[in-house]
C-alpha cells in the first residue's frame, strides 16, 4: 500500500498493488484532497490513513471509509494500538489523543501541558510512550491510555526522534 500524487496536481490518493507491481488499485479516488500515510491494522484487514487534517480508516478494498478524528486536528502522526481497536495521534495543540477506530471515544491524554509527540503504544495497549517538553526538557513519559499515571522516565540532554518497543 503507498499514497501518490496525481500527476497534474498537488492531491494524491492510496494505492495498493502485488508485489511484483499487478493488481494496482486506487483505493480512495478522489481528484480535490490529498489522502496519505497509509498504515496496516495489526491483522491486517484494514487502514488508516491521513486527508485534510484529518484520520480515516477503510477496508483493504477502499470500501467503509470512516473518518476517524472528524475535525481537521491530526499533524499526521498516528499509530494502531497492537490490539488494532484504538488509535493514538498528535493533534494541532501538540497534544496526544487516543480514538477508538471507529471515531468514539476520543481521549486527550496530555491536555495542553507542553508539547508533546512521537506516541507509540506499549505492546499490552494499556499505555502510550511519548515525549514532551512539559517540564521545560525534552523528556520520555508514560501514560495509561484512560489518562493516569503520568510519569516522567528519563530527562534527555537533546532532542528526541522515534522510538519503539523491541518486538
Amino acid at each position: 500500500v503507498y499514497s501518490s500524487r496525481h500527476t497534474d496536481s498537488w492531491e494524491s490518493d492510496i494505492f495498493m498493488m502485488n508485489v511484483d507491481g499487478s493488481g494496482k488499485t486506487n483505493l480512495t479516488n478522489t481528484e480535490t484532497t490529498s489522502e496519505e500515510g497509509p498504515i496496516f491494522s495489526p491483522d491486517g484487514t484494514n487502514l488508516i490513513y491521513w486527508s485534510y487534517y484529518d484520520l480515516h480508516s477503510m477496508n483493504l478494498d477502499g470500501t467503509n471509509k470512516i473518518n476517524i478524528t472528524n475535525d481537521m486536528s491530526s499533524q499526521g502522526t498516528y499509530k494502531f494500538s497492537p490490539d488494532g481497536f484504538q488509535v493514538i495521534y498528535v493533534g494541532f495543540a501538540t497534544d496526544i489523543f487516543l480514538i477508538n477506530t471507529d471515531g468514539a471515544s476520543r481521549l486527550n491524554l496530555t491536555n495542553g501541558n507542553g508539547y508533546s509527540d512521537n506516541p507509540v503504544f506499549f505492546p499490552d495497549s494499556e499505555s502510550i510512550l511519548f515525549a514532551s517538553n512539559r517540564d521545560g526538557v525534552k523528556s520520555i513519559y508514560k501514560i495509561d491510555t484512560d489518562g493516569t499515571n503520568e510519569l516522567n522516565l528519563v530527562n534527555l540532554d537533546g532532542g528526541i526522534g522515534q522510538f519503539e518497543f523491541r518486538p
